[in-house]
């Protein structure tokens, strides 16, 4: 039976609810077995991880699942420190581009520093990316497009999200875990779930 006051649907409402919650516990089950199983090392996390990570948080991110643009543009960006890691990281971002985040298609694109000068090319839903070892002026780059222009930048160490970056990836104790920088992801357009942050490491 139906019950319905002031025009709400107070059954539906508890379905919808219900659904949230069994999505957001696949998540933590998701990322509980990756985090687990997957291979990381003192040098950082496996790209082809960070990339299914990734995946997961596309989907808790309103400012992206509520677009109406239809695709995201995953930007890798590389510099002077980062290009000998470019067919690794063509390898393991690679699987993005037949993947699906909140029913858009994913672009994957490697750019060079100074195009951040720029607009990114393309429309879509952008976000940045930098991989560990990224320079301290690619970082500053980075974040001041993602600032201005609200764009996510992601990254893949601790030391770059703590800098600035507004997500990212490292390793302790030998797993992988998740960090948001919740003050630079904010400021960003990012509108994380919060009871997904309660998966992740604060900082």
């Amino acid at each position: 039976e139906r019950v319905d006051i002031f025009g709400l649907n107070l059954k539906a409402e508890a379905q919808v609810m219900k659904l949230k919650q069994n999505n957001l516990i696949l998540l933590a089950v998701l990322l509980g077995l990756l985090l687990a199983t997957s291979p990381s090392t003192a040098a950082g996390v496996d790209f082809k991880l960070q990339a299914a990570i990734f995946l997961k948080i596309f989907g808790y991110d309103a400012s992206i699942s509520k677009s109406p643009e239809k695709v995201i543009i995953f930007n890798v960006v590389v510099d002077s420190n980062t290009s000998s890691q470019s067919g690794k990281l063509k390898s393991g971002f690679g699987i993005l581009s037949s993947k699906k985040a909140a029913g858009k298609k994913i672009q994957l694109k490697f750019v060079k520093v100074n195009a951040l000068s720029e607009p990114l090319k393309g429309n879509g839903v952008h976000i940045i990316y930098l991989p560990d070892g990224s320079s301290g002026a690619t970082l500053k780059a980075a974040t001041k497009v993602g600032l201005a222009r609200k764009i996510p930048v992601f990254a893949g160490s601790e030391k770059l999200v703590k800098d600035g970056a507004g997500v990212g990836v490292s390793v302790a104790g030998g797993k992988p875990k998740i960090l948001v920088n919740l003050k630079q992801s904010r400021s960003m357009g990012m509108k994380l779930s919060s009871q997904f942050l309660k998966l992740a490491k604060i900082i």
